[in-house]
């Protein structure tokens, strides 16, 4: 009985050993699973913020081109004015010569 009792318990022993590296086995790949998901996370919230900046930037450049287009027309449209002004004062002149 004593080497039946040792083998069962060699047996046991085994399984158990098995048990647990399978059990650390399951572990690490759960770690690594979870800094991998981390990592990605961390990778998407700095695309994004790139992006956003990006966007950003692109906006402020159109809201600077803008302003500068509405502006040149404005001046367009005062010097169009200023010549017609112009224009009439002449005509005014040669009708009262």
């Amino acid at each position: 009985m004593k080497r039946e009792e040792l083998a069962l318990t060699r047996e046991q022993m085994l399984i158990q050993m098995k048990i647990a590296t399978e059990r650390a086995s399951a572990d690490r790949e759960k770690a690594q699973l979870e800094v991998t998901q981390y990592m990605e996370q961390l990778l998407m919230e700095h695309e994004l913020k790139r992006q956003k900046m990006l966007v950003d930037a692109n906006t402020t450049l159109l809201r600077e081109k803008l302003k500068m287009d509405v502006n040149r027309e404005v001046a367009n449209l005062e010097a169009l004015e200023r010549r017609e002004a112009e224009f009439q004062q002449l005509q005014e002149r040669e009708r009262e010569s």
